[in-house]
């Protein structure tokens, strides 16, 4: 759900984050969370289809909107997001 891409790292290495940079990342995350995450969580995540359309302006593509949901290693409810992604569409 958060992370970070610029730590180098080589081949058969296992990225790893600093503790500053994991303090630094729930802290943001706990801004827009139901319930604050802390480092040592456990998160499960999962996204529903809240609904879908064919797009106007672009047939060959689909809009669907999300529900996404994440709970922690308690079964709290820590975030919910709605989202919206373009997708492209099935051929009939």
């Amino acid at each position: 759900m958060i992370g970070t891409t610029d730590i180098p790292f080589h081949e058969g290495e296992k990225p790893a984050c600093t503790q500053e940079e994991i303090d630094y990342l729930c802290d943001i995350a706990s801004h827009y969370m139901v319930k604050p995450v802390r480092p040592g969580d456990t998160l499960k995540a999962w996204v529903e289809c809240a609904g879908k359309m064919p797009s106007k302006s672009r047939p060959e593509m689909g809009i669907v909107h999300e529900q996404w949901r994440a709970t922690n290693q308690k079964g709290e409810l820590v975030m919910t997001l709605k989202g919206t992604n373009m997708v492209r569409r099935r051929p009939a």
